[in-house]
């Protein structure tokens, strides 16, 4: 059996508990979520405050994740090689869009946003960064599950819809999005709110992530949708060229 460490495992729990929050929240809250005594709860939290993990309202007594998360987890980022090819071309297509874009990865039957730059518009739609969805929910997951084998496409269908009461739908999705090679949602995952995504492919022709625009719905017309899905083609491919993706040069002169 595997040697845990308890309080490693307890602090995780913690941390995990507090990633899903909008806001901060009390030791009671987190401990009954942490499946934690209070007492417990309460040590680890001051550990973790000392450490800069967690961050504390000394009035209130509430508890929201800190800063110190973003420092540990800065250089991973910088040095994850899609995050570095990425970069340049999520600067271009803010530029060229005027709206929110992100880069999101793969992470099994997820998609994580592990990139963001905002629109300088007063009214926009923000997407944050590390919260997982669904593949199978929202432009930026289809976009990558359109593009992966048919046998791991039905595994994971399979699993996020039992029932099979959304899978058709899902599936025809998924075969105009390999026809247009881009993705759109509209409030699908949160109402209100449009992705437009294309896929990242690596080395190895693997859809392994997604560049997305992101917009309200209101603002997005035909004509935007048309300019917004080819510049996020391009811009995917160049990215994918940067990663190795050794049929970029083709799929760039097809898409011209």
């Amino acid at each position: 059996m595997p040697d845990h460490n308890q309080s490693v495992e307890r602090a995780a729990a913690i941390l995990q508990f507090l990633s899903r929050q909008q806001g901060a929240a009390g030791v009671t809250e987190i401990a009954r979520n942490a499946g934690l005594g209070k007492t417990t709860t309460h040590r680890l939290l001051s550990t973790l405050c000392h450490v800069g993990l967690v961050r504390s309202d000394g009035e209130r007594g509430q508890y929201a994740l800190g800063f110190g998360l973003l420092r540990l987890t800065a250089d991973w980022l910088n040095g994850m090689e899609v995050r570095s090819a990425a970069l340049p071309e999520l600067r271009k297509l803010r530029q060229q869009t005027g709206e929110t874009v992100s880069l999101n990865v793969r992470d099994a039957d997820m998609l994580v946003p592990i990139e963001r730059l905002d629109t300088h518009q007063a009214i926009r739609y923000i997407v944050e960064l590390g919260r997982p969805q669904p593949l199978h929910l929202g432009a930026g997951g289809k976009v990558i599950l359109a593009f992966l084998a048919d046998s791991e496409i039905d595994d994971l269908l399979a699993a996020a819809d039992p029932e099979g009461t959304r899978t058709s739908q899902v599936r025809d999705d998924l075969a105009l999005i390999r026809k247009n090679g881009t993705a759109i949602s509209r409030g699908e995952v949160v109402p209100g709110a449009c992705a437009i995504s294309a896929p990242v492919f690596n080395r190895d022709g693997a859809a392994i992530g997604s560049l997305s625009v992101l917009c309200l719905e209101a603002t997005l017309d035909e004509d935007n949708a048309q300019k917004f899905s080819r510049l996020l083609r391009d811009s995917a491919v160049d990215v994918s060229a940067r990663l190795g993706w050794a049929d970029a040069g083709l799929k760039k002169a097809t898409t011209a």
